[in-house]
């Protein structure tokens, strides 16, 4: 497997809040071993996953199609997630984190907005 070049930030890709009010309806995900590499328990992924309060779209071209989510774990604690869209709309959960500033920044950004 070759593994292409990635940017060390998103300089190149832009990434945006959704303007609308965000509700995450999809209930058929599973969580890829990539995701475990921060130690956040599966339960919280989860939980983040189906309670997510933002949805961050990538603006670039990317295959397969990626997206990130803001949610909480089970402590209420921010946790980021990176999901890509495999064949037949299969949501893959590829990274799991503590949310970091950059990413609550955007959060508070869009709840000033709405």
């Amino acid at each position: 497997m070759t593994e292409t070049t990635r940017p060390q930030h998103r300089t190149d890709r832009q990434a945006a809040l959704t303007e609308q009010p965000f509700r995450n309806t999809i209930r058929a995900f599973e969580i890829h071993r990539s995701a475990r590499k921060h130690r956040v328990p599966d339960a919280d992924i989860v939980h983040a996953f189906t309670h997510a309060l933002a949805r961050l779209e990538y603006i670039a071209d990317e295959h397969p199609p990626r997206y990130a989510l803001l949610g909480p774990d089970l402590s209420a604690n921010m946790i980021e997630i990176v999901v890509i869209v495999g064949d037949g709309d299969r949501h893959v959960i590829i990274h799991a984190t503590r949310a970091r500033a950059a990413f609550l920044a955007l959060l508070e950004k869009y709840g000033e907005s709405t």
